[in-house]
This record gives C-alpha cells, structure tokens and sequence, in this order.
C-alpha cells in the first residue's frame, strides 16, 4: 500500500437555496497549494474553492469553518452584519506557509 502525504482532502460546506437547511458540500482533493501566488493561470480546484467562500459568506460560522478546513487562522469579520444597503461587510483570514504568508479576502454583501 503507498501512502501519499503530501494528498489533502478538504470539505467546503455552502448554502445551496433560500432555506435554512439546505447546505451543499464540496469534497476539494490537491496535491500542492490549491491556492497559488500566480494567478495567471486557471486553476479549477481554485476556482471551486473560490466559489465555495463566495456562497458561504453569508454565513458567519460556515465562512469560518471554510477558512479553517483551508489552513486559514486570524480570521476577522469587518461589519458582516451592517445594515446600510450600499455598504458590505469582509472577512479577512491569514494562512502562514514557508514562502511567506497568504492573506484570503471574502466580501459579503448585507443581508
């Protein structure tokens, strides 16, 4: 049996409709970083993983469990819950790594 270490699987959860409980999951396996420095080419696991925070920003807890499954920590929510129409609220989240550290930015439109 070969074991492959370097392999990581992660779980993003998201809302799938209007209702409470209706959440989808998305099973991510990669290899390497999913989310690498060079954006100039298109990376599909990035893209689901993009996809997946964008839909569970509007959900405080399922962002930051996203966030966490991703490597991410000092996770800080800047007025997530604001009330004025034409302002949105963000999440910032570092993850540290050998090169350098990577900073994810989510912006959540208000409820």
């Amino acid at each position: 049996m070969v074991v492959d270490l370097k392999r990581h699987r992660v779980e993003l959860r998201y809302p799938t409709g209007s209702g409470v409980t209706k959440n989808g999951m998305s099973r991510i396996e990669f290899e390497q970083d999913p989310l690498p420095c060079d954006s100039c080419f298109f990376s599909g696991t990035a893209a689901r993983i993009a996809a997946a925070l964008s839909l569970s920003a509007g959900d405080e807890k399922m962002l930051k469990e996203n966030l966490t499954a991703l490597g991410y920590s000092d996770i800080l929510f800047v007025a997530l819950h604001n009330t004025d129409s034409d302002k949105i609220g963000m999440c910032l989240a570092t993850r540290r790594k050998e090169d350098g550290i990577k900073v994810a930015v989510i912006l959540c439109a208000p409820r």
